[in-house]
């Protein structure tokens, strides 16, 4: 498989003692030591057939989504962990994000068949006006006119003074779907696809999975879009310190409380070796020579 390169990588700010890194792009590449991801977010964008811009003579048919696939590897992307999600009642999805870790479906776009519906004439133009349609001027679109995607018509973002006459189709001022006289006569309407932008998105909660992250590199991807990744960094020495002194504050919290590490659950490591708790000192106590894994890796790290 040929990897496309990242978007974006950024590696974020300390977070309760943890160095994060966010990753986005067609596929996220990152390093991780098998915390479960901090976060996951997928595009969930429509399919065009064909090239071109789409018109009467070029007619480029639109499919949405049942559902997704996220996949997880290591190095080799030929070998990854597939995650197959259903929409369930949501339906097919023609736009909008999914989030795995929460279950949270966000969907942002609505499809519709022109010829379902009726179409009004005013001056040389034929409109209508769908359930829900995003009406709010986008301040990069000088007209107000909102991107449509359409299987028959091309989306023109003119700024001519009367967006509801120019272009194959669009949505104008009046929150309208519009399309041409000359252009509307010569389409069989019950053929026509549109993709439209909702102004509330509608959300629906699904079943929530649980992704960690392998030791090493990561590569994480997904067949409907684009994803946003947010995990534990490492591979540097801002990470592993990170590491050390989270271990560090854990210890000092339980035992200020009065409780053993065994007892706090410190027993297990998110170190490379766990620490070494046999010598428990007693309530309030904190010194070097009770976690000596520790100790010896706070030496070679300064």
């Amino acid at each position: 498989m040929v990897k496309p390169v990242n978007k974006t990588l950024q590696i974020a700010a300390m977070s309760g003692g943890v160095e994060l890194g966010h990753v986005s792009g067609p596929i996220a590449s990152f390093r991780s030591n098998g915390d479960p991801l901090r976060s996951l977010l997928v595009n969930i964008d429509p399919v065009q057939e064909g090239s071109g811009d789409p018109s009467p003579d070029n007619v480029r048919p639109i499919s949405g989504w049942d559902g997704m696939t996220v996949y997880h590897s290591g190095a080799d992307t030929s070998d990854p962990t597939t995650y197959p999600i259903t929409w369930q009642s949501a339906g097919t999805v023609y736009g909008g994000t999914y989030d795995p870790l929460t279950g949270k479906l966000r969907v942002t776009h609505q499809q519709i068949i022109a010829g379902d519906y009726k179409w009004n004439k005013s001056g040389s133009v034929y409109y209508y006006h769908p359930y829900n349609l995003y009406t709010e001027v986008i301040p990069e679109t000088p007209t107000g006119r909102k991107p449509i995607v359409c299987s028959h018509l091309g989306y023109n973002d003119s700024s001519a003074a009367t967006p509801a006459t120019i272009g194959y189709g669009g949505i104008n001022n009046n929150g309208n779907l519009t399309i041409l006289e000359s252009t509307y006569l010569e389409l069989d309407l019950s053929e026509v696809q549109i993709v439209y932008p909702l102004a509330t998105p509608i959300e629906y909660t699904l079943t929530p999975q649980q992704i960690s992250s392998l030791v090493g590199e990561n590569n994480v991807w997904a067949d409907t879009g684009d994803v946003d990744v947010t995990y534990v960094a490492v591979g540097g020495e801002g990470g592993k310190l990170a590491l050390l002194l989270r271990k560090r504050k854990e210890l000092l919290i339980a035992l200020r409380k009065g409780l053993t590490p065994a007892d706090a659950g410190l027993l297990s490591s998110t170190l490379s070796t766990p620490p070494s708790l046999g010598n428990v000192l007693s309530p309030g106590a904190f010194k070097p020579g009770l976690t000596p894994d520790i100790d010896k890796e706070e030496d070679d790290l300064w």
